[in-house]
C-alpha cells in the first residue's frame, strides 16, 4: 500500500512537472534573437518568408535537436513542400526541374528574406544564367525575344517542372500562338499553310 501510494504520488507530480513545461511561454522570435542577432534586422522592403514575418521560427526549426543542417525539421525540399504542396506534383512530374529533384529548394530560393520576388536568390535571369550560361549569350545578341529581353524565364517555362521537354508550359506550336496570332500575315511571312503543326 505504501509502495502504491508513493507510485501515486510520483504520477500525479510527473503529471505536474509536465503540464507546466506545456504552458510555459517562449518569447519567440526573441528568445532566438539572443543569439542569432543577424536575423533580426531584416533588410526593409525585402520579401520576408510568411513563418519569419510571423516570428515562427519552430515552424522550421527544431531549437534542440535535429538530423538536419540548419536544425531544420525535415531535409530541405521536405520541409518546403509542407506548405508549398502545390509544388508536389511539379517535382514528381516526367520532367522535373534537376534542381528541384536532386538539391536543395535553397539553390534557387532564400529561406528568410530576399530582395527578389518569390524569396529567389537573383532576379530571372541571373538566376537562371548560373547553370543556363546560354542565357547570357542569347541576352547579348543583337535581336532578343522579348521575355528573354525582359528576363521573364516563367513565361514560356514552369521553373519546377513541367509534363514536356524544356520545362515548357505548353507543346509547341501552342505556346508560341499564346502571343503570336496565326494570321494570314503570319502565314505569309513563314510560308506555311501547316504553322499549326510546325516545331518554331
Amino acid at each position: 500500500m505504501h509502495k502504491q501510494l508513493i507510485t501515486c504520488s510520483l504520477v500525479v507530480l510527473a503529471s505536474v512537472v509536465i503540464s507546466r513545461a506545456q504552458i510555459v511561454s517562449v518569447d519567440e522570435p526573441a528568445v532566438c534573437y539572443q543569439c542569432h542577432t543577424d536575423m533580426e534586422e531584416l533588410p526593409s522592403g525585402d520579401k520576408i518568408h510568411a513563418p519569419v514575418e510571423a516570428g515562427e521560427c519552430s515552424g522550421c526549426h527544431n531549437p534542440h535537436a535535429s538530423q538536419h543542417a540548419s536544425l531544420l525539421l525535415e531535409e530541405s525540399k521536405t520541409l518546403c513542400l509542407t506548405c508549398h504542396d502545390d509544388k508536389a506534383d511539379d517535382l514528381a512530374s516526367p520532367s522535373p526541374h534537376i534542381s528541384g529533384t536532386t538539391s536543395s529548394c535553397r539553390e534557387c530560393h532564400q529561406p528568410h528574406s530576399s530582395a527578389h520576388s518569390s524569396l529567389l536568390n537573383e532576379e530571372q535571369p541571373l538566376l537562371c544564367q548560373k547553370c543556363h550560361a546560354q542565357v547570357a549569350k542569347w541576352t547579348a545578341d543583337t535581336v532578343v525575344h522579348e521575355p528573354v529581353a525582359s528576363g521573364e524565364c516563367q513565361s514560356c517555362h514552369n521553373v519546377h517542372a513541367a509534363g514536356g521537354e524544356k520545362l515548357l508550359i505548353e507543346s509547341l506550336p501552342s505556346l508560341c500562338f499564346g502571343c503570336h496570332t496565326a494570321d494570314a500575315d503570319f502565314r505569309k511571312i513563314h510560308n506555311s499553310g501547316q504553322i499549326e503543326k510546325s516545331n518554331c
